[in-house]
């Protein structure tokens, strides 16, 4: 069901109401989340610390986050200078996570004027998405890194809906210019110039095949101002890690983790992970939403961040803790309330018919690009597709289980295109009488996904 684009606020209230919800959860954070609970939240507060009384580089050695660039310490740093307790230093990833969920909003007007409903389902799972939701409380460059990369992704999907001319070239500008301000808090943001650079560069030889010089001229002139822009703005951080450690692009096992990489490397790089990482999947997730199903006995990819992006897979206190730590219910080493339990599998359930959905309006959005030589939409489904990837990578380069490197917040930078794709298959299976159950079953997921949220937020 499509229906005229909107033009006032009083027509976008369905979307406004949801972007509400979604800013109301992330303020009760604040109360109902303690951010000493943040992943690595020792190391980040150090780095912190580190900035905030001698304002100089870190060195590698003295906290796992001193290999990340350092615009989201220095602002956290600041806040402190001004005498931000430590509670306090999780707002600057509640507004983060606030002000992108509207970036979310303006895309889906950009992109999907005449689709209500499919806004309305990709709103809804962008507001109360767990992964999101956890990460947008934390003390962590994660949810600054998902604003500003927001606006990247945005950006780059401008550059190919523009004409050709100057009115491309500002665009490519502008991408360059705000990906390199995400550059300057996490090297993800590479992930999203790699996708410009592909879909880009295959544009325009496509274009110069078919002898179209003119577009094939004008995509390279873009890539190229793009690329420049960025260089500047993010290069100073690159010539610092090379001259510091003669290296561009850093990991955490380049400083103080270094010593976990022992006997991790001799194997082939193929040789690595067996098959059953790539494919496997446990149906115990769905009783067990947490470490150590997925983990052990066998390791599996899919496991890891189906049940880290819809739960708290690696108990990280997104629901209370109970009074007492001897508690016998234990995930991941740290005792876990059964009510907890409860409302993660109710959130693990739903998550699966989200995943469904969105994996579906996924695979239709690669088709339709295919069909219509969509440069625009290509690149926005390359950027989730290629960061998932990303995250494969790291963990088969890095064999260590036991470090978490899976997880679903991690690739929240990206994931905007992914809402879109869900609230493209809701709206699909809606315009169809006789598919609107499935369309039904896929918001009940993400109203699955909200009592988790919310249950979380008032045990």
């Amino acid at each position: 069901m499509s229906g005229a684009p909107p033009r006032t606020l009083q027509q976008l209230w369905p979307e406004l109401t949801l972007v509400a919800f979604g800013v109301m959860l992330r303020v009760m954070m604040h109360v109902s989340f303690d951010v000493r609970w943040s992943y690595d939240f020792d190391d980040h507060f150090a780095y912190i610390e580190h900035l905030a009384h001698a304002w100089s580089w870190m060195p590698l050695a003295e906290s796992r986050a001193a290999y990340h660039p350092p615009l989201y310490y220095a602002i956290a740093a600041l806040c402190m200078r001004a005498g931000a307790g430590v509670q306090a230093l999780g707002w600057i990833s509640i507004a983060s996570g606030c002000a992108r969920l509207m970036l979310i909003l303006w895309g889906l007007l950009r992109w999907l004027a005449e689709q209500r409903i499919a806004r309305a389902a990709a709103l809804a799972i962008a507001a109360v998405l767990p992964a999101s939701l956890h990460t947008d409380g934390m003390v962590t460059n994660e949810a600054l890194n998902g604003l500003v990369s927001t606006a990247a992704i945005l950006l780059a999907a401008e550059i190919f809906a523009a004409k050709e001319g100057r009115a491309r070239l500002v665009r490519a500008a502008a991408f360059g210019a705000v990906l390199g301000v995400a550059l300057w808090i996490k090297l993800s943001a590479l992930v999203i110039l790699g996708a410009v650079g592909i879909v880009g560069a295959a544009v325009a030889l496509a274009a110069a095949r078919r002898g179209d010089r003119g577009r094939a001229r004008s995509f390279a002139a873009a890539l190229a101002v793009a690329l420049a822009t960025c260089a500047v703005v993010s290069g100073p951080w690159f010539v610092h890690t090379r001259a510091a450690h003669g290296r561009f692009v850093l990991s955490g096992f380049d400083g103080a983790d270094a010593h976990r990489l022992a006997g991790t490397q001799d194997k082939p790089y193929l040789l690595r992970r067996p098959l059953r990482f790539y494919l496997g999947f446990s149906p115990r997730i769905f009783a067990f939403p947490y470490v150590p199903v997925g983990l052990a006995p066998h390791a599996e990819f899919p496991t890891q961040l189906f049940a880290s992006t819809f739960a708290d897979y690696y108990n990280f206190a997104f629901g209370p803790y109970p009074e007492s730590l001897d508690a016998p219910l234990r995930a991941n080493l740290k005792p876990l309330r059964p009510e907890v339990l409860t409302l993660s599998r109710i959130a693990i359930a739903g998550g699966a018919l989200v995943a469904l959905a969105t994996l579906a309006g996924f695979v239709g959005c690669a088709l339709a690009a295919w069909r219509r030589r969509d440069a625009a939409l290509a690149v926005l489904i390359a950027i989730p597709a290629l960061a998932v990837a990303g995250q494969l990578h790291f963990a088969v380069k890095y064999p260590i289980d036991a470090e978490g490197l899976v997880k679903g917040a991690y690739l929240q930078f990206a994931a905007a295109p992914l809402c879109a794709t869900f609230g493209l298959a809701v709206a699909w299976l809606w315009r169809r009488r006789r598919m609107r159950v499935l369309a039904a079953l896929a918001f009940a997921g993400t109203a699955a996904l909200a009592v988790y949220d919310v249950g979380c937020r008032i045990l």
